[in-house]
């Protein structure tokens, strides 16, 4: 493999060692993944540039955002039911 390539091995993409540290990620994303997904080669890519402040703010917009849908949710338990924060938890994690 010649350097800076990418090949399939065990249905995962593996890059040759260079200096390209996003082209690097690839090698833990199997290939099947990123057949179905190919925002997710981009997202791990993203999440690896993020400082610490980055992620921690990340995280207080995300936990801000269901404590929100929560609410509604709550609101308007005619459409939705009774449901718990913790299901709505379970739910989200269904998308990320």
């Amino acid at each position: 493999m010649k350097y800076g390539q990418t090949k399939k091995i065990d249905e995962k993409m593996v890059c040759s060692e260079n200096n390209n540290a996003d082209e690097n990620l690839v090698k833990s994303i199997p290939v099947i993944q990123l057949k179905k997904s190919p925002a997710l080669l981009a997202e791990k890519i993203i999440q690896e540039k993020m400082t610490d402040e980055q992620r921690n703010h990340e995280y207080e917009v995300q936990q801000k955002q269901l404590a929100q849908i929560f609410e509604l949710m709550q609101k308007q338990s005619d459409k939705f039911g009774n449901i718990s924060l913790s299901e709505v938890r379970e739910q989200f994690k269904l998308y990320q």
